[in-house]
């Protein structure tokens, strides 16, 4: 059996004090989304560590190691090659690892965090670890998503949680990845949406509650997946801002968050 490599915190990582920390961090995570990735890191219904395909310059990182640190749970595997678009580095001057390394330095979470400076792809060659929560905002085509979830996937555990950024954005390879992967059989449910972030939890279906989510969720992932490329071919461009971003983007997005705060309760 691996050993659990449990990181423990003499510190209080609350989410209020972990907003403090990371306010001066730029990233694309909502505050309700960094809600969600601190409470998930920070419940423990299974055993493993936590696995996050996409640093960039940490604030979900931060988020993750935190709920970690606060749960003396197992540390954070931060996956990226950082060696993103120009257009990225020159917007964020310079390198994006060393000021990653920073960012997590001033959080208080290196201790928690192990860097893995590859691809996605380069860093599964060699990984043997059981995952308890894989947060995927790595490469968003279609293809990698598609990839990631599959690889990555076979190493979480059961009661595991998988989590998607942009879930619910047009234009990004999210949607359709997890109607064919995560809602292709049922070995995921508990559902849930916070902003673009999908959840599920790594678990059959047994209670009626559960068989109602997994129906609900799965028809308005596929519903969104449907709409998505319907609007992705040669269509006017009104209609695909009325549907993409008015209807996905915004109306399905707030309407799936709100159910999920409602019934799932997720913090």
């Amino acid at each position: 059996m691996l050993p659990r490599e449990n990181v423990v915190s003499t510190q209080t990582f609350s989410f209020s004090q972990v907003q403090k920390r990371v306010a001066h961090v730029s990233g694309s995570t909502t505050g309700m989304e960094s809600k969600l990735l601190y409470h998930l890191a920070r419940k423990a219904e299974a055993n493993g560590v936590v696995v996050e395909i996409g640093s960039f310059l940490g604030k979900s990182t931060i988020f993750l190691a935190s709920g970690s640190k606060e749960a003396k749970q197992q540390k954070v595997y931060a996956i990226d090659p950082h060696a993103g678009a120009p257009v990225i580095n020159k917007k964020f001057s310079g390198p994006t690892y060393q000021r990653f390394l920073r960012n997590i330095e001033g959080a208080s979470v290196r201790d928690a965090v192990v860097p893995i400076k590859k691809t996605s792809d380069e860093a599964f060659r060699d990984w043997h670890r059981p995952i308890r929560l894989l947060f995927v905002d790595g490469d968003h085509a279609y293809q990698a998503v598609k990839r990631d979830l599959k690889q990555w996937g076979s190493f979480v555990v059961e009661k595991g949680v998988i989590a998607l950024h942009d879930a619910l954005n047009p234009g990004v390879g999210p949607p359709r990845a997890i109607v064919e992967v995560l809602l292709s059989q049922k070995d995921f449910s508990r559902f849930g949406v916070v902003d673009s972030i999908f959840y599920g939890t790594k678990m059959r279906p047994k209670t009626l509650f559960d068989w109602i989510n997994w129906y609900f969720f799965a028809g308005a992932m596929r519903l969104t997946a449907a709409l998505i490329s319907f609007t992705s071919g040669s269509r006017p461009r009104k209609i695909k801002t009325a549907v993409q971003q008015k209807l996905v983007k915004t109306w399905l997005k707030r309407w799936l968050t709100g159910v999920t705060l409602a019934v799932a309760r997720p913090f």
